[in-house]
């Protein structure tokens, strides 16, 4: 994921407590992208489709390609 954390620490902690393989989110348009923290084996994934306010350009600029992220069956 590209940028800072902005998430929630609450739901950071819920997702170390019991992590999933697969946290997938899309609110916060600053951290778009996949990722990982540290100790965690939860994939993350920001699949926001909105450019942040902060850099957006022409309009029709400000929307992403859909974000797809496969996992495997086992």
């Amino acid at each position: 994921m590209k940028g800072g954390h902005v998430g929630c620490e609450a739901l950071l902690d819920v997702v170390r407590e019991r992590p999933p393989r697969l946290h997938l989110f899309g609110h916060v348009h600053e951290s778009h992208g996949e990722g990982r923290v540290e100790g965690v084996p939860t994939r993350f994934v920001n699949a926001s489709n909105f450019v942040s306010v902060s850099v957006r350009r022409a309009p029709s600029l400000d929307v992403r390609q859909p974000y797809t992220a496969a996992l495997d069956p086992r």
